[in-house]
């Protein structure tokens, strides 16, 4: 079975990952700015930091996806993300190989616009999925951050992008056998009710979500 770790933030209410995905190696995915908890409990458990992901560009926090490549990881970023420093760039529908298990990018556009949710295959089998804002617990992140005029719009999005992140972790297509596979979110709780914020009430009621 796959080794995933929660490194939570409980300030932000924030949680990023760290998984095993070869023999020795380990993704992190939405890495806080101190790359140091990731180094150790990736060396506490002999793996190194092979890889680095952000689901988005972050809002609330500076990404430690740098720090960790100047130690030797790959750096991935969704292709739109207008990144000014050195990285991979990653569109949908893509797959990369990690040395045992493979990375497929899903475009998951909502919270914000160059949003990409991560399926984790073993094989052609999903073993998890990392959503970022695009599906966290009770519903999705706000959409109304990047662009306020366009909330609405972008909430639509959002809902077209959590249906398709259920679809793509359960479909036999994808290598699934129908049955949900683990969702792991980078919100893990909100400081402010979800119901602040236009459209979210329409994403509760509809949108497939993590456990509640």
């Amino acid at each position: 079975m796959t080794r995933i770790w929660p490194l939570p933030c409980e300030g932000l209410g924030n949680s990023s990952y760290l998984a095993e995905v070869a023999d020795g190696l380990a993704l992190a995915v939405d890495p806080g700015r101190d790359p140091r908890p990731y180094l150790g409990l990736a060396a506490a458990h002999g793996l190194r930091v092979a890889f680095t992901a952000d689901t988005h560009v972050h809002a609330d926090f500076v990404s430690g996806g740098r720090e960790l490549a100047a130690g030797g990881a790959r750096l991935l970023a969704p292709s739109a993300s207008g990144l000014s420093f050195p990285h991979e760039e990653l569109r949908d529908g893509e797959d990369l190989d990690l040395g045992g298990l493979t990375l497929r990018a899903l475009a998951t556009p909502g919270h914000t616009p160059e949003h990409l949710s991560y399926l984790l295959l073993d094989g052609g089998q999903p073993v998890a999925v990392f959503t970022g804002g695009a599906l966290i617990v009770g519903g999705v992140a706000r959409t109304d951050l990047a662009d306020p005029a366009r909330a609405q719009e972008w909430t639509r999005a959002a809902y077209r992008s959590a249906r398709r992140v259920r679809r793509a972790s359960t479909s036999p297509r994808s290598g699934g056998n129908g049955t949900a596979t683990r969702c792991w979110p980078v919100m893990v709780r909100t400081r402010s009710p979800a119901r602040s914020w236009p459209g979210s009430a329409l994403i509760r009621r509809t949108s497939p979500g993590c456990p509640r």
